[in-house]
């Protein structure tokens, strides 16, 4: 990491960071759109960086609150999963993207959680305070519970993570899309759409 990188206000990580994740989708979209024209006309997002654009928020993340202990690295998604289960009535299980302090552009799936004020708490990059950058989708734990029945029903194993693991499940969440409450929270899978 540079120390150019480090020396980034928030407006620009923030900025730099979408920029990122559009770019990411439109050359998705532009590559696959020779072998999946037809597929493409009926999903309803282009990429997972579509689907977190449209329905996550860009914001830069926050202090980890004292009553929160930091959580072991590389395990975000159990990480925050743990989180939500255990405190359901603070925050929300989220997964999207995100970029460390200093790095925007290098955006990498992950998990946290989010409060009811829309603060991003992420146990697992506590070394990062409040200086990464996310773009997620929330969804319920009634969701995400049945998401985990799926894939262990239709894949007969469970790994952590919905978004990452979407494939498993025949790119569904891309396909059918997703339907949220009034408050933006993923609540169950949508219904295809037709041309």
């Amino acid at each position: 990491m540079t120390t150019e990188a480090c020396d980034l206000t928030p407006e620009e990580q923030l900025r730099l960071f979408r920029l990122s994740l559009e770019t990411s989708r439109d050359f998705r979209a532009k590559v696959a759109k020779p072998t999946l024209e037809i597929a493409q006309r009926s999903m309803a997002y282009t990429s997972y960086e579509d689907l977190c654009l449209r329905l996550g928020n860009v914001t830069l993340g926050s202090p980890l609150p004292a009553s929160i202990e930091p959580l072991p690295e590389r395990e975000c998604y159990n990480n925050a999963l743990d989180l939500a289960q255990s405190y359901p009535e603070e925050f929300t299980y989220t997964e999207g993207f995100a970029a460390a302090q200093g790095t925007p552009s290098l955006t990498m799936p992950h998990a946290w959680v989010t409060d009811w004020q829309g603060r991003v708490v992420d146990p697992t990059w506590a070394h990062f305070p409040g200086s990464s950058v996310y773009c997620g989708v929330r969804f319920s734990l009634n969701f995400v519970h049945k998401f985990i029945a799926r894939q262990l029903r239709e894949t007969k194993q469970t790994t952590p993570g919905i978004l990452v693991n979407d494939w498993a499940l025949s790119h569904t969440a891309l396909i059918h899309g997703l339907i949220t409450s009034t408050g933006g929270i993923v609540i169950d899978w949508g219904e295809r759409k037709t041309t």
